[in-house]
């Protein structure tokens, strides 16, 4: 028995065995992050082995072809910039043209290219750029780097036997992170825009404060702050509610011409501060009679302390001249637009439910704070601007949103423009069977000081 052992202890490998063996040519991988960018290179490793490499086993001027070996591959994680040509994401043959100066490269879009059975085909080539060449100490096995990284740009580098061959490649971290912020920003204004909805169709106040808060925590500006006092104002909660409008008016004044909401910030605030006052006084009655045991009547509320915003007023008819009682001058600049009889044109296939002037004009009567922000604005660049008519035609379609605003404006008012069709885009007029036109005029009248 110990004699058989020891002989099959030296018996032959049993059939189907296999003893794997190192490649002649390894495969690697090396990567990169760059910025926000991964860059990454798959290869195989070749040796010198003692043969010419450039210019004999690697032929100048061509296509570097070797045998049945896949061309290097290389993938982006994000579009960057090689040369003048943007490249973007994904992975690219890297086909390489060595020369006795700076070398040829080339990233193909048929990544798997085989160079040693057929020719790339170049009209796939995404980029074609000159890379430069330099004379480094002896290096056994080709291999890829990456050198002098920063979080705008990288330097690839090829080097085997003497050869060094760098390509510098850029990254747009800076415009990535903008576009994440602003995309950040447009989730916040989502949130806020749902909060609105729900505030103006009264659907949910809470579910409102709850959207409002998603925004706020996103990063906060005078609007969600706006729409947050909004919402705290609809629960009865005046005094944090007049809070929030004070941060938001705050906030409104420093971004200038983007706060569209100015007039109703503060007529919201003046009403606000009567109704916590009233709340307050309320407040304190009961509190004097539980200790006095008789009843009381609370104090009148007080006007708004003369901090607070001025109201601005906006009219809706042409008051008589004959009858209308004398109001003193507004102590700061006032813009009034007055509202004319409004135009309906329907369509033909106009049926039973095409909308009406009484259907659409409270539309424009809620909208009118809108215009009346942007002629404010306009006042505030140009004082001059005092007075003026403009018509507003549009076309709402089945749906009520407007699909065409034209304005037939003075040319003195002409900068008005841009502003007016953006809030005017942003009215939601009653649905229709079809489309229907809407045409009515508006009177800017402007009021200096005394």
């Amino acid at each position: 028995m110990l004699l058989l052992a020891v002989l099959l202890a030296w018996s032959p490998l049993r059939a189907g065995a296999v003893v794997e063996m190192p490649r002649r040519s390894p495969r690697a991988r090396v990567s990169q992050q760059v910025g926000l960018t991964e860059i990454a290179v798959d290869y195989d490793s070749p040796g010198v082995r003692g043969r010419a490499i450039w210019g004999a086993l690697v032929p100048y001027d061509e296509i570097w072809r070797r045998g049945e070996l896949p061309a290097p591959r290389i993938s982006f994680s994000r579009a960057v910039a090689i040369g003048d040509a943007v490249v973007p994401a994904g992975t690219y043959a890297l086909l390489l043209s060595p020369s006795r100066g700076d070398w040829t490269i080339a990233l193909n879009k048929q990544a798997n290219v085989m160079e040693g059975e057929r020719t790339p085909r170049h009209e796939l080539d995404v980029v074609r750029v000159k890379a430069h060449a330099s004379a480094i100490p002896f290096r056994e096995r080709l291999i890829f780097s990456f050198s002098d990284f920063t979080n705008d740009r990288v330097v690839l580098d090829l080097e085997w036997e003497r050869v060094r061959v760098s390509l510098p490649i850029r990254v747009f971290t800076s415009e990535q992170i903008a576009a994440d912020i602003k995309a950040l920003d447009g989730v916040g204004r989502q949130y806020a825009n749902a909060a609105r909805y729900m505030l103006e169709k009264k659907k949910d106040f809470q579910a409102g404060l709850t959207y409002v808060d998603r925004s706020l925590a996103l990063g906060e500006d005078w609007y969600n702050v706006w729409i947050k006092a909004s919402l705290l104002a609809a629960t009865g909660d005046y005094q944090d509610a007049r809070a929030q409008a004070d941060r938001a008016y705050e906030m409104g004044i420093k971004v200038g011409d983007d706060f569209f909401l100015e007039p109703e910030v503060r007529r919201a605030l003046q009403e606000w501060n009567r109704a916590a006052g009233k709340l307050a006084a309320a407040s304190a009655g009961k509190r004097r009679l539980a200790v006095a045991g008789t009843p009381t009547s609370p104090p009148p509320a007080t006007d708004p302390p003369p901090s607070s915003p001025p109201l601005i007023a906006i009219v809706t008819e042409r008051p008589d001249p004959a009858h209308a009682p004398a109001q003193p001058a507004p102590p700061t600049p006032t813009s009034v637009l007055v509202e004319r009889p409004i135009a309906i044109h329907h369509s033909e296939q106009g049926g039973s439910k095409a909308a009406a002037p009484t259907d659409v004009s409270p539309v424009i009567k809620k909208g009118r704070s809108d215009l009346q922000s942007c002629y404010q604005r306009a006042l505030r660049r140009d004082p001059d601007l005092t007075r003026g008519r403009i018509t507003v035609s549009l076309t709402i379609g089945i749906s009520g949103r407007p699909t065409n605003i034209s304005l037939a404006t003075p040319e003195r008012l002409r900068a008005l423009e841009p502003c007016l069709k953006d809030a005017i885009s942003h009215w939601a007029f009653p649905e229709s069977a079809t489309e229907y036109g809407v045409e009515f005029p508006v009177l800017l009248q402007g009021r200096e000081s005394e």
